[in-house]
Parts: C-alpha cells; structure tokens; sequence
C-alpha cells in the first residue's frame, strides 16, 4: 500500500508514467493509505493512485492557499502561483445532515498532514465521479 508521502515525493516521477498508470489497471488501482470520499450517510469510497493523479494533475483537488483570487480575468492568466502553499487534498469526510465537512490533505509547505474546513463537498464528489477508470482485469 502506498503512502501519501512518497507518492506525493515521487510525484514528478508518476507524472511520467501517467498515461501508462491510467491505462493499466493493476497500476492504476494501487491502494493509497488513508485515501478515501466519505459523504455520509453514504459507504465510503477509496481512492486509488489513479484516481488521486487524474485528480491533482488537472489541477481538481488542489488547495493554492497562497494563491489571492484575482477580480481580474485578464491579470489572473499573468500571475504565478505560489505553488510552495499547495495542498494536496486525498480525503474528504461530508455529513450531509449537519453540513460538517473537511478535508485531508498534504502540505507542501509543512510536509504533513492538514485538515482544512470544506465548503462544497457536491463539487468535489462531482469532479470525483467525472474520473475516467479502466475496466478491472480479472484472472
């Protein structure tokens, strides 16, 4: 099983390797500790190494907490992020009757663990179920 740690340390390494990792699915479905959506009162889902890499790679469940959001469309194209503050979001506890929803994610900064207060768990739980899999290859 991996660790959020290492797959986060050796992310530029997956990177090359992610159309083969998305097209391959003994790769694709590597557990992930901790990695999971929970939105209660449904059963959690796990997220795999796949799921998580389509997910950060385009950019979905990153958190740019140094990122000011810019009323101007036409600066925001010309500023760079400061990517040093990112947070790598793996795993999202909702609770649809009270509203209470976090967040995991790993700090860039920090080099840990971050619980950070949700907003939207709808948008997340959507851009999760947009996720393209392969088919499970049984033998």
């Amino acid at each position: 099983m991996l660790k959020i740690a290492t797959v986060l340390k050796n992310l530029s390494l997956y990177q090359v390797q992610y159309l083969d990792i998305l097209q391959d699915s003994k790769l694709y479905f590597s557990q992930v500790e901790g990695a999971y959506l929970h939105i209660w009162p449904f059963q959690p889902i796990p997220l795999y190494l796949g799921d998580l890499l389509q997910l950060w790679l385009s950019d979905k469940w990153i958190e740019h907490l140094g990122h000011k959001p810019l009323i101007n469309t036409i600066l925001r194209s010309h500023t760079q992020i400061d990517s040093s503050q990112d947070h790598y979001v793996y795993a999202i506890e909702a609770n649809l009757l009270t509203g209470k929803n976090h967040v995991v994610s790993w700090s860039k900064l920090l080099g840990q663990n971050q619980y950070l207060d949700l907003t939207n768990a709808l948008q997340y739980y959507c851009v999760f179920k947009a996720l393209k899999r392969p088919k499970l290859k049984t033998s």
